[in-house]
């Protein structure tokens, strides 16, 4: 974060300074009683115990904050201005006095008149309490170059002091300034611990600077204070899944599911972790809402035939693949499992036309030419079992069962040179 050795916008007339000619010595009393919060005591022992007379700049600047907070006290404002001016005139030099004068402005939304306070009381001592009120007051007017250099000061003076903080978190990142705003912000989550929106802003400047691990750390803190952010939970899904931390990703995505139903991306990963898992009935589930949003994605509708065979749905199984092949005729790895279910549910037209394919895409073996060839006989198309149980022959030549369908059928075609060769 920069650090400024002054704040630039200051600029006054010669300022007489009278701190010496009027001894400081205050009230122990005074001061015990306004620093523990009982300020009607405070006023009461001032207006009780201690004249005017006896009353120096710091017991008049103290009273004036006693009557300032106090409450069922009538004319208290008026008070508290009395105070100051009577603080005033035993030392018009003092910066507590316009510390006070600034406070009193500020909280009657008099900025300007609140920002010259502070100005003068910050020339009269470089102190964190002058410079916030110059920071603040500068804020309210919209002067944001002049409360930006004096909320830096505040910082630079003193590092617990929090409203400059937030002036120059939301500036920086209105800058884009993300590096300075994740310092500032850090801070500020660290006392505002329940307020999601600094969070966001922290995680936004994360997100900006590429930083993964702050990410991480500030995504489950939204996540927490917000049920209904889509983004954290978007990142810290991601996050725990290439993590290999499939039971948070998991929970997160199903978050997102509710949050985001029309979002495919979301059912695609419950789906892949949920395979992943073996939890194939919740897998199926997801692919199936997934095909909804996205329902011209072939491989995945290939991936619901899978599903459902390994179920033994061989109908659905039989839907998906068809679906499957209408996208996309060349898709890959569909054929065996098709036509398993094609002749376990006896659709043997259909297996036999989709065994052109599956020839076509070599996805065939044995025991698939042999059905095939079966069918083709059955139906008289003796040519037809002749190529099919042909190819059984070439991975498996000494199957007796198909040497004899074959010699049968090369034989009903009318070859029977080839048919005697096969006997």
């Amino acid at each position: 974060m920069r650090r400024i050795s002054s704040c630039r916008f200051l600029v006054m007339g010669p300022v007489v300074l009278l701190t010496a000619m009027s001894p400081v010595r205050g009230d122990v009393t005074l001061d015990s009683l306004v620093n523990k919060g009982e300020y009607a005591k405070a006023v009461k022992y001032a207006e009780d115990e201690v004249p005017a007379a006896d009353r120096d700049v710091d017991f008049w600047v103290t009273l004036a904050k006693a009557y300032r907070n106090v409450k069922g006290v009538q004319e208290a404002s008026v008070k508290e201005k009395e105070c100051l001016e009577s603080a005033q005139k035993a030392n018009p030099s003092h910066p507590r006095v316009y510390l006070g004068f600034g406070r009193y402005s500020f909280e009657r939304k008099d900025y300007a008149e609140a920002q010259k306070h502070f100005m003068k009381s910050y020339l009269l001592k470089r102190t964190a309490e002058a410079a916030e009120g110059m920071a603040l007051s500068s804020a309210k007017l919209k002067q944001w170059d002049k409360a930006r250099d004096a909320a830096e000061s505040a910082v630079n003076l003193d590092s617990t002091v929090h409203e400059p903080r937030l002036i120059l978190a939301d500036l920086y990142l209105k800058g884009k300034e993300y590096e300075d705003a994740a310092e500032q912000l850090e801070r500020i989550v660290a006392k505002e611990e329940s307020n999601v929106e600094h969070w966001k802003n922290l995680a936004l400047c994360y997100k900006s600077l590429d930083d993964e691990a702050g990410l991480a750390r500030v995504d489950p803190r939204i996540i927490k204070l917000d049920e209904k952010h889509i983004p954290s939970r978007k990142r810290h899904a991601e996050y725990t899944l290439a993590k290999k931390d499939t039971a948070t990703a998991l929970k997160l995505y199903k978050e997102l599911a509710i949050l985001e139903p029309d979002e495919p991306k979301t059912f695609e990963r419950l789906y892949a972790i949920s395979r992943a898992k073996g939890q194939i009935k919740d897998a199926t589930l997801y692919l199936k809402n997934y095909l909804v949003l996205d329902s011209a994605n072939a491989p995945y509708r290939r991936a619901l035939g899978d599903l459902l065979y390994e179920q033994k749905d061989l109908g659905g199984a039989i839907a998906a693949y068809r679906k499957t092949r209408a996208l996309d005729p060349k898709v890959d790895k569909i054929y065996k499992r098709y036509l398993d279910a094609l002749l376990k549910k006896e659709r043997k037209e259909e297996a036999a036309k989709v065994m052109t394919a599956a020839i076509a895409a070599k996805e065939t073996d044995a025991r698939l030419y042999e059905a095939v060839g079966d069918i083709h006989r059955e139906k008289k198309r003796f040519e037809d079992a002749v190529k099919m149980y042909e190819g059984a022959l070439k991975t498996a030549p000494e199957n007796v069962r198909v040497l004899t369908a074959l010699a049968e059928c090369r034989a009903k075609a009318g070859d029977t040179k080839n048919a005697i060769l096969t006997y």
